[in-house]
């Protein structure tokens, strides 16, 4: 029986030339409404550090945070974010998941998927730009067994063909909107040689800030 599929409005989009060639879009986080087998080994590891943890009730779902350690008080979340760290996972729906960790698992290898995840920090000029990005997207159809991933960092990323243009959130409590269009060449891990298949991709929309309640 193929998993159920939450009723919720997509926040952003994925589209690209990759194999299937499949427009992919990501759903705000949904909280579990059990105890899934991550959060038993989290709490069974941490107690009561982790109390109120859930997993996400799907797997697609795209949110921004600020990775500054000192960002995490409650005090600190009506204040300018110091960088931005989104990740954005891209599906055909955001089917609901089991609390295996190993179903989880395989219906996340066998269905078409994305991912993207970059990071922004603040220039001498006090300025957002763009420092990391990783893009993967996979094809379970495919005869290849690799999937397609592409990393950089820091200056190489300036050599790129590609445009980002996106909204900072005023706090930390706000949503971070975007639209990124590229070109990107095959590059497995950021010291890897740079190869010859490129893929084109465009991805667009918004994203909350990850709720307390994520267990990652």
């Amino acid at each position: 029986m193929p998993p159920a599929i939450l009723p919720l409005e997509p926040i952003a989009v994925f589209t690209h030339d990759f194999r299937s060639q499949s427009p992919l879009r990501s759903w705000p986080p949904v909280p579990a409404e059990q105890i899934h087998q991550g959060e038993m080994l989290a709490l069974h590891t941490f107690g009561s550090l982790l109390e109120g943890i859930r997993s996400p009730r799907h797997i697609y779902f795209a949110s921004w945070r600020d990775p500054d350690p000192n960002a995490f008080p409650e005090a600190e979340r009506s204040k300018p974010p110091t960088s931005i760290f989104f990740v954005g996972n891209f599906g055909l729906a955001p089917y609901e998941v089991t609390a295996s960790l190993i179903e989880t698992a395989e219906m996340f290898n066998r269905l078409d998927r994305a991912l993207l995840r970059f990071t922004l920090v603040r220039d001498e000029h006090g300025s957002f730009r763009l420092d990391d990005l990783e893009v993967e997207m996979t094809d379970p159809s495919s005869s290849k067994p690799r999937m397609f991933r592409s990393c950089w960092k820091g200056e190489d990323i300036r050599s790129l063909d590609l445009s980002l243009q996106f909204d900072a959130p005023a706090t930390r409590r706000d949503p971070f909107r975007f639209h990124m269009r590229a070109r990107l060449p095959r590059r497995y891990n950021r010291r890897d040689p740079i190869e010859d298949e490129h893929v084109e991709f465009t991805a667009s929309g918004g994203a909350m800030p990850l709720p307390p309640w994520v267990n990652y």
